[in-house]
């Protein structure tokens, strides 16, 4: 079942990406076992990197988004490629978080509302896209539009939701909206006036409100045509061979020295907490 799509409005100029990425936070629960607080944050921050990746053109591009606010979770990170799968992980996972008066998590407290946001692009070139801008609130959403339009010149509306029940219920998605060249000038105001009637995002999945309907609501009285639709997931590429790449930084000696040290030495991937013990011999082998 498709939980990724993108409608385009008549005129070609305005795309929305749509995606309904429950499965995507109940695997970040079940992979990282966080607070409620940095869950909702974390889940926020692969719902979007998943859209923005999805909009990569070409099957071997990906993206990298890194979040440094002065929060409880310290930085937040996470990865996507061009199906729009991601994977993430949070420096303090455990984090405390401060929640309003009907109990959700008031996210800047644990993202900062003062930093960087960073989004790194692996587009074919010799190096990286790399774009950086400053903090805005801390809601993630309004980070990411503003990163669009200080860094790449795109219009850009961005809402997301992640909402935890009482009951342990997760509903969460959101809508990633790029105007194109030569959108007309009103344009803005028809989209901001349909972003306001749609309300939260995570209720309209509550509701059991279709990505299809989601899209039309986005690009209402635009006529929308759908682009394609696709499957998103949680997905970790990690490997024995890329985690010993990493660990060769450290140095031959120094790795033997914590091994006959700690009497142990292990290796773990951020993204999906695998493990990897190494011996002797395989000190020796990566070398």
């Amino acid at each position: 079942m498709n939980n990724i799509e993108r409608y385009i409005s008549e005129d070609g100029s305005v795309v929305v990406t749509v995606i309904n990425s429950k499965k995507i936070v109940e695997e970040i629960k079940r992979i990282h076992s966080p607070s409620k607080g940095v869950l909702v944050a974390l889940g926020r921050l692969a719902t979007i990197t998943s859209m923005m990746g999805y909009n990569l053109k070409d099957d071997s591009h990906n993206l990298t988004v890194r979040i440094s606010g002065n929060g409880t979770s310290g930085s937040l990170v996470a990865y996507a490629n061009s199906k729009g799968n991601t994977k993430c992980y949070a420096q303090n996972e455990k984090a405390g978080y401060k929640t309003d008066e009907n109990n959700s998590v008031i996210v800047p407290s644990v993202v900062g509302k003062e930093g960087t946001l960073s989004v790194m692009k692996d587009i074919g070139l010799k190096q990286p896209h790399i774009g950086n801008v400053r903090l805005v609130t801390g809601e993630i959403a309004e980070d990411i539009s503003a990163y669009y339009v200080l860094s790449e010149q795109t219009g850009t509306a961005c809402g997301v939701g992640v909402h935890i029940s009482e009951d342990g219920e997760i509903y969460a998605g959101g809508y990633l909206i790029h105007l194109l060249p030569l959108a007309p000038a009103e344009m803005a105001d028809i989209l901001e006036e349909n972003i306001l009637k749609m309300g939260s995002i995570w209720k309209l999945f509550k509701n059991q409100v279709s990505l299809e309907e989601i899209g039309k609501m986005c690009l209402k009285n635009l006529n929308p045509n759908v682009l394609d639709r696709g499957i998103s997931s949680y997905k970790c590429n990690c490997s024995k061979e890329k985690i010993d790449k990493s660990i060769i930084t450290v140095g031959k000696e120094e790795l033997i020295k914590i091994l006959q040290e700690e009497k142990k030495l292990e290796a773990s991937c951020h993204f999906c907490n695998k493990v990897i013990r190494y011996t002797l011999e395989d000190i020796e082998n990566i070398f």
